[in-house]
């Protein structure tokens, strides 16, 4: 069966078809490479929605939505930073496929709507993005030194008075 037909089949019938190893790494490779952004979405909502216990749906969702999380993290770094270096596409790419496997995971109900999903789906990824940045150890780390500074500080005052 060619992969388009599998598509087709995949978005005609909001579930995920039996297919053998082989055929499984080409509609993957496929959704990961040649499809567009709407069929993507099309279909991360189709396997989130309808399928969501299949073997494979999590390789699915990720094929479709990893393309996705990586130019979500591209625009986010590109709006926050005027030349973001290598080290911050990373962290934020890191996040926004945290946030894409979060989503599946949590399995939350979106309503049903034209563009409920995509909007969801879309958000929770620039979202991710930004949140992994500004969550790094070295902050997290920084900011309770000083904080514990502060509280020694007040401490020490309310001590005196």
């Amino acid at each position: 069966m060619p992969i388009i037909d599998t598509v087709r089949n995949l978005l005609t019938h909001n579930k995920i078809p039996t297919l053998d190893t082989l055929q499984m790494s080409d509609l993957l490779h496929h959704l990961f490479t040649a499809s567009d952004k709407t069929e993507r979405i099309q279909i991360a909502e189709a396997v989130y929605r309808h399928d969501h216990g299949h073997p494979s749906a999590l390789d699915v969702f990720l094929a479709c939505t990893l393309p996705l999380a990586e130019k979500a993290a591209r625009r986010r770094a590109h709006k926050v930073f005027i030349y973001p270096s290598d080290w911050q596409l990373e962290l934020m790419n890191d996040g926004a496929v945290a946030a894409a496997i979060a989503v599946f995971d949590c399995n939350f109900a979106v309503e049903t709507g034209t563009n409920a999903f995509r909007r969801y789906l879309l958000r929770a990824l620039a979202l991710g993005a930004v949140r992994s940045y500004f969550k790094r150890e070295e902050k997290r780390t920084a900011h309770s030194r000083v904080a514990r500074q502060i509280m020694g500080e007040k401490k020490e005052d309310d001590d005196e008075a």
